[in-house]
């Protein structure tokens, strides 16, 4: 009965040492938040109209954007701001080819890579739908003085639409891949905690036995 007593004195102060004397801030770990972007910014090719939407997109190097592509036919061609309608003339101008939907939006997307900060200026090469101010900027540089609306102003009064021959500056892939949701991560401090209840759950027997050897 010595024994019993003696473990039932001892144990309530040894268990608040292994605990660290009451701080339970490993149980109250919270998880990490998620990042808040997903670094892909989506744009809508002719959903509703002849319109990019949103037709002005501020993107960081490095993120992509993305043209998800609507009823009837529409592509993505860059110009400079100067000479909207027509493909830039130096380098590689953007090029995402032509894509025709029924219904719905296209089986496959364009998307680009953004390598740089400077302003990007796009239009859809598809008839006269340029003149019809389908346009819009990545990047706009409002220290400029070049905006969209003199960008949509230059476009409506363009005398023709020209295209380049080849796809350009960016990727086809399947919708289905650029839509995929991205793998979810656990959360951080969920396997600490599981660690520390196995340790909360055998801390008491532990130390119940191991002051039993020393009292006998």
């Amino acid at each position: 009965m010595r024994c019993v007593y003696l473990i039932a004195l001892l144990l309530p102060a040894a268990l608040a040492q292994y605990y660290g004397g009451g701080d339970d801030s490993a149980t109250t770990t919270s998880a990490a938040p998620a990042a808040s972007s997903s670094g892909v910014h989506d744009v809508q090719v002719g959903d509703g109209g002849l319109v990019f939407e949103p037709d002005s997109v501020t993107a960081a190097v490095g993120e992509k954007v993305t043209f998800w592509f609507h009823p009837q036919n529409h592509s993505v061609v860059q110009s400079s701001f100067d000479k909207p309608c027509v493909p830039l003339s130096s380098g590689s101008p953007i090029f995402s080819g032509f894509f025709p939907v029924t219904s719905g939006t296209a089986e496959n997307v364009f998307t680009i890579t953004i390598t740089n900060d400077k302003p990007i200026w796009l239009y859809c090469g598809q008839a006269s739908h340029c003149q019809s101010k389908m346009v819009m900027v990545i990047n706009p540089d409002s220290s400029s003085g070049k905006t969209l609306d003199d960008y949509k102003s230059a476009a409506a009064s363009a005398s023709n639409t020209e295209v380049p021959s080849d796809v350009a500056g960016g990727e086809v892939i399947a919708a289905s891949e650029a839509s995929s949701p991205s793998a979810t991560s656990t959360p951080q401090g969920s396997s600490t905690n599981a660690a520390w209840a196995g340790k909360a759950t055998m801390a008491p027997l532990a130390i119940a036995g191991g002051l039993a050897l020393a009292l006998l």
